[in-house]
């Protein structure tokens, strides 16, 4: 979930010979969404601060920091996707049939493929992407390019960046290209039409360069949901099946990891987690594991509890009504 397993589409060289652009091409232009609508903005505080958890009352909320961390690693892998489409899409059109525009195709003199993007306006106001290539040895034919990045817009609303899909298709990346590795699909989808408006993303046996380097399996399945709220309030949610306990007896054997983060416009939050399955039950004989986190607007711990108290005696500490007004009830994610 870097913004690394994106270096493979950092190469494209997209041909555009077009020397003006038409305003009917804007419209396409007006489809990507901007990075705000495809990330997370969780409260802030400085990077370098949240490098170190204590788990005394008054230290940074560990949870906090979790929460910062997974949004900026998947902020990252995400919001490189849409930026590589918004560069290309920048440059002039290369060819227009009606409601249809394509950028490229185009490659450098190494790369194993020829890529090029096409958008298409398939009813007013609604529109398809996809970022594809196909092998340097084939014809220029629909039949053989394959999809690295597709998507869909809908900005007939009018509001912000309206709603849409992005799909990553990371298996097809390998098919093209014999230096790519990884395996899986992300899906997302986002609408700024409401309030809140709100970003959700699934990863299908998902994993990256990395984590194959390291010997470890795809997840099965990860997604996230975050809401935004137009007062700086938000609302996140992780959860992922994969091998999260680490356990020394059985390794490689899944759990179930969850927390949801809510947060007010202060920064004031808590979180809840929740860990059931794998070798926690089966080798330490607990079927679930949960545990709550609220801080302040400093995201120092005010409150932080665990079930059952023997997993983590240390994780005990204050009163849960010193938790954010509102947010002084455990809410726990089971299903996205």
């Amino acid at each position: 979930m870097k913004a690394r397993i994106v270096s493979f589409f950092a190469v494209i060289t997209i041909a555009a010979v077009a020397a003006c652009s038409p305003l009917s091409d804007e419209k396409f232009r007006r489809a990507i969404p901007s990075d705000k609508s495809v990330t997370v903005n969780a409260p802030e505080r400085d990077a370098n601060a949240l490098t170190s958890i204590d788990a005394t009352l008054g230290a940074t909320s560990d949870y906090y920091v979790t929460t910062r961390r997974l949004s900026r690693g998947i902020n990252g892998g995400v919001r490189s996707f849409v930026g590589l489409i918004r560069q290309i899409v920048s440059q002039p059109v290369t060819s227009r049939d009606g409601d249809r525009r394509i950028w490229g195709p185009g490659a450098d003199a190494l790369d194993p493929v020829f890529y090029r993007l096409v958008a298409t306006e398939e009813s007013p106001d609604h529109f398809a992407y996809a970022l594809e290539a196909r092998p340097k040895a084939s014809e220029d034919l629909d039949a053989n390019y394959l999809p690295l990045i597709s998507g869909t817009s809908d900005i007939s609303s009018g509001k912000n960046d309206g709603k849409g899909t992005l799909t990553l298709h990371l298996d097809n990346a390998v098919t093209m290209d014999p230096s790519a590795c990884g395996t899986g699909s992300l899906d997302a989808i986002y609408d700024t039409t409401g309030e809140p408006q709100f970003l959700t993303v699934a990863f299908n046996d998902f994993s990256t360069c990395d984590e194959e380097a390291d010997g470890k399996k795809p997840m099965q399945a990860a997604s996230y949901y975050f809401a935004r709220a137009a007062d700086g309030s938000g609302n996140f949610q992780f959860i992922v099946t994969g091998d999260v306990h680490n356990g020394a007896l059985l390794p490689l054997v899944d759990e179930t990891f969850a927390i949801r983060s809510r947060w007010l416009p202060t920064g004031e939050g808590r979180s809840d987690v929740s860990i059931s399955g794998g070798d926690l039950l089966a080798h330490d004989g607990i079927a679930a594991v949960t545990a709550s986190e609220c801080w302040d607007s400093s995201f120092a711990l005010t409150f932080q509890t665990i079930s059952p108290a023997v997993v983590d005696p240390s994780h005990l500490g204050g009163l849960e009504t010193a938790c954010p007004a509102g947010l002084q009830t455990a809410e726990y994610t089971s299903d996205l």
